[in-house]
């Protein structure tokens, strides 16, 4: 004879599993990874944007240069490195149409977000 006390299997005798702690696992989970690969952790969209813009900066108002950057494009190669390359123009030397240099930049592991980039 069984009592209400008494623990009952499912039919299919395998075990049954409670789910406030399979959800609190997996709220646990979701936290860890937004925690680890969240927008704070490494470059934004913004933050390359930025670092475009800078690399176009430094090379066009350098006076003794005097060139155009046509393009700068960089990719994430993890979430504190990016790496790509400036297309340089020279305007008054007619010898060299375009000069194309290898830039990366990476982002220091403090929550500071600092960064350095070069081009070389």
């Amino acid at each position: 004879m069984s009592r209400a006390s008494d623990v009952v299997s499912p039919a299919d005798g395998k075990a049954s599993v409670r789910p406030i702690p399979t959800i609190l696992l997996v709220l646990a989970l979701c936290a860890v990874g937004y925690a680890f690969f969240g927008p704070s952790s490494g470059f934004s969209d913004a933050d390359i944007e930025q670092i475009k813009a800078e690399i176009k900066k430094h090379y066009e108002t350098n006076d003794a240069l005097d060139v155009e950057v046509t393009e700068v494009a960089l990719v994430r190669e993890s979430k504190r490195k990016l790496v790509g390359y400036a297309k340089i123009k020279f305007k008054k030397i007619g010898i060299i149409p375009a000069l194309t240099k290898a830039c990366s930049a990476t982002m220091s592991e403090g929550s500071d977000r600092q960064y350095i980039y070069q081009c070389e």
